[in-house]
């Protein structure tokens, strides 16, 4: 419980956060913050500025809102793009992987997914915030259960 450090400022720069969502570590110690105007940024376990992702819009690697963060057991990078409605998967090194997810209510939709957990087996957990619910998938998107008040499976 005995403070460590801090790092960053109010800012749009490197290492400066407007709207820090959700902090995560990969297996080597770097540190992965999102935010919501900035993104994602990586630092090194000390905290110095390595890399920042993303960017506005829709394609493939942009955010509208990153939020949730987990990594994998291989260092990829899972974040959740609230208002894209989408989870988007990235190399260690930040090179966009694939993305899944869409706006929706159906099984593979979100709305406004803003928490992501990644198990020991690679499954990713979405927090499906906007439906109420929780979404499990496999590495590559692919839907295994949602969890609604009672376990419902999916097919």
């Amino acid at each position: 419980g005995a403070f460590v450090t801090a790092w960053g400022s109010y800012g749009s720069g490197a290492g400066q956060f407007i709207n820090p969502g959700d902090v995560a570590t990969d297996t080597s110690g770097n540190v992965y913050v999102t935010d919501g105007a900035n993104h994602v940024q990586k630092f090194d376990p000390g905290g110095t500025f390595l890399a920042m992702g993303g960017g506005g819009g829709t394609a493939n690697g942009q955010f509208d809102g990153a939020r949730g963060l987990a990594t994998d057991a291989g260092g990829n990078v899972y974040v959740s793009d609230l208002y894209n409605h989408r989870i988007q998967k990235f190399t260690p090194d930040g090179e966009f992987i694939s993305q899944f997810g869409s706006y929706g209510t159906g099984t593979r939709q979100l709305n406004r997914p803003s928490g992501v957990a990644v198990d020991p087996d690679g499954d990713v957990y979405v927090c499906d915030w906007a439906n109420h619910r929780v979404q499990i998938f496999d590495p590559d998107g692919k839907v295994i259960t949602s969890l609604v008040g009672d376990a419902q499976e999916l097919s």
